[in-house]
C-alpha cells in the first residue's frame, strides 16, 4: 500500500507541475518508481500530461529507455487523437448548425481549453447535447459518414464509433431516468440556462457558474457509482484556477444546495487545491483522515470508475451504510435480473412500451448482457464474492 500511495503522489506531483508551469526536480524524478507512475497515469488518462512534465524535468528530451520511448509514443498518440477529434467535431457541429439542430458541447470539450496546453488533457470521446426531436436525423448522418451506432435510442445518449479513434456521445438530456430524480428535474429544461453562441446560430453554452455546477454533478454521479479518477480532481483544480476568481460563488452555492452536492463540491475543491496549488510542497502536505480517504477513492477508481466500486456502492446504498450480508447480495442479484422499469425505459424501449413482454425482456437482457458484457459480468460476480 505504501508503494501505491507513493506512486499516486508522484503522478499528482508531475501533473501539478505541468499545469502550473513548474519544472519537476530531476533528482526526485529519478528516485520515482517510473514503471508504477506510467501504469498509474494510463489508468487515469494522465499519460500525456505526466510525459510532458517528465520532458520538462529532462530539459526537453527524455532519456533513451524503452519505458520513456513507450511513454512518449502514448503521449503523441493522445495528442494526435485530440487533433483528429477537433477536426471531426467541427464537421459534427457544422452539420448540426446547417440542419437547424440546437446543440451544446459538454465536459472535456470545454475543459481541455482551460489547461495551459489543451494537449495535456486526453479525450476518450466527445460529448454533445442536442435536441432529441432530431435523434433519427443525427443517427442517419453519423451512419452516412461510416460510423457504427454502439447504442441508439437507449437512455439519454447515443454512442457513435468510427476507426481509428472517433467516439461521439450525443446526449438528449444531461441525466438519465436512473439518475438522482432531483438532478433530472433540475436539468429537464436546460434551455432556460443555455446561452446562445453568437458565432453559431444553433449552438449554445452554459455560463461559467452553470458549467461548474453541471461538472460537479457529473463528477458526483460517477463518484457515487463506480468512482471517478484523478483526472476529474485535476479538472476541478484547473477550472477553479482559470475561472474561480471571476465566478459568482453565492449563486453556485445556492445551486449546489438545490442538487444536494454542496459537501462533495467543497471537499473536492479543497482536496484539489491542497494537491495541485503548490506541487513542490505537496509531498509534505498533511491530509485529514477524510481527505486521505477521498483521495484513495479517486486514485483507486481510474478514469471511468471500476466495476468493483460500482457494486460496492450499490450494496452500501441498499443497506444504508450498514454491514452487507448474504441477504443483501441476493437482493442485489434479484434486482440485476429483474431491474426497475427505468432500466427498460432507458435501454430497452420496446419492452418498456409493451410491458406485457417484460418477462421476455428480462430473459433477453440476461442473454444479451451475458454475451456482450461477459467480462463485466464476471468482474461483477467476483466483486460480489469479495464483499
Amino acid at each position: 500500500m505504501s508503494d501505491y500511495r507513493t506512486v499516486t503522489q508522484n503522478l499528482l506531483y508531475l501533473s501539478g507541475c505541468a499545469v502550473n508551469g513548474i519544472v519537476p526536480e530531476l533528482e526526485l524524478v529519478e528516485s520515482m518508481n517510473l514503471e508504477g507512475v506510467h501504469s498509474m497515469s494510463s489508468f487515469h488518462s494522465l499519460t500525456a500530461i505526466s510525459c510532458m512534465a517528465l520532458e520538462c524535468a529532462y530539459g526537453g528530451k527524455l532519456p533513451e529507455t524503452e519505458l520513456f520511448k513507450k511513454w512518449a509514443e502514448e503521449k503523441d498518440i493522445a495528442i494526435y487523437k485530440n487533433l483528429l477529434f477537433d477536426v471531426e467535431r467541427e464537421q459534427v457541429l457544422s452539420f448540426l448548425n446547417e440542419s437547424g439542430i440546437r446543440y451544446m458541447p459538454l465536459k472535456g470539450i470545454i475543459l481541455k481549453d482551460l489547461y495551459p496546453n489543451p494537449e495535456m488533457r486526453q479525450m476518450a470521446d466527445n460529448d454533445i447535447l442536442f435536441d432529441s426531436a432530431h435523434r433519427r436525423e443525427v443517427h442517419d448522418w453519423f451512419l452516412s459518414r461510416g460510423y457504427r451506432a454502439e447504442s441508439y435510442n437507449q437512455g439519454n445518449h447515443d454512442a457513435y464509433h468510427k476507426k481509428p479513434v472517433y467516439n461521439f456521445e450525443m446526449h438528449t438530456s444531461l441525466f438519465g431516468s436512473q439518475q438522482d430524480p432531483v438532478w433530472q428535474k433540475y436539468y429537464e429544461d436546460i434551455r432556460s440556462r443555455a446561452i446562445p453562441d453568437g458565432d453559431n446560430s444553433f449552438g449554445y453554452y452554459l455560463s461559467d457558474e452553470d458549467f461548474y455546477v453541471y461538472f460537479t454533478a457529473h463528477s458526483c454521479k460517477h463518484h457515487r457509482a463506480g468512482g471517478t479518477g484523478l483526472r476529474s480532481l485535476l479538472d476541478c483544480y484547473v477550472y477553479n484556477k482559470a475561472k474561480g476568481d471571476s465566478m459568482d460563488w453565492d449563486y453556485i452555492s445556492g445551486e449546489l444546495r438545490k442538487l444536494g452536492i454542496s459537501d462533495f463540491e467543497e471537499e473536492t475543491r479543497t482536496l484539489s487545491q491542497k494537491i495541485f496549488s503548490d506541487p513542490e510542497r505537496f509531498l509534505e502536505t498533511a491530509f485529514t483522515d477524510g481527505e486521505s480517504q477521498m483521495l484513495f477513492g479517486f486514485s483507486s477508481s481510474g478514469t471511468y470508475g471500476t466495476v468493483h466500486n460500482n457494486v460496492q456502492s450499490k450494496l452500501q446504498t441498499m443497506e444504508s451504510g450498514r454491514e452487507v450480508t448474504l441477504r443483501t447480495k441476493i437482493k442485489y442479484v434479484w434486482h440485476r435480473i429483474f431491474p426497475d422499469l427505468s432500466v427498460f425505459k432507458d435501454n430497452y424501449p420496446f419492452f418498456y412500451r409493451h410491458k406485457f413482454l417484460l418477462p421476455v425482456g428480462c430473459v433477453y437482457r440476461l442473454i444479451y448482457k451475458g454475451i456482450t458484457n461477459r467480462h463485466k459480468l464476471i468482474a461483477e460476480a467476483k466483486s460480489l464474492g469479495k464483499n
